[in-house]
């Protein structure tokens, strides 16, 4: 990110609620721009891979993983 850029954010949750609102939050700041949105895993690992985000936002239990041991 350089300076006066938007960070470039992907989120990920598989709550569309929860997505929406933070996407709702953070497009307010006017600091981000949301580059993408994923349900899943296996959407965010692709979408990580293809998109280069600045900032990734993860809920820790999605459907095909979860952040626990």
């Amino acid at each position: 990110m350089t300076s006066g850029s938007l960070l470039r954010v992907v989120l990920a949750d598989d709550e569309p609620i929860a997505q929406r609102r933070l996407e709702r939050l953070l497009g307010r700041t006017g600091l981000v721009e949301i580059v993408g949105l994923t349900g899943d895993c296996d959407q965010t690992v692709e979408a990580v891979k293809r998109l280069r985000p600045d900032l990734l936002l993860l809920d820790v239990q999605m459907p095909g993983a979860t952040g626990s041991p």
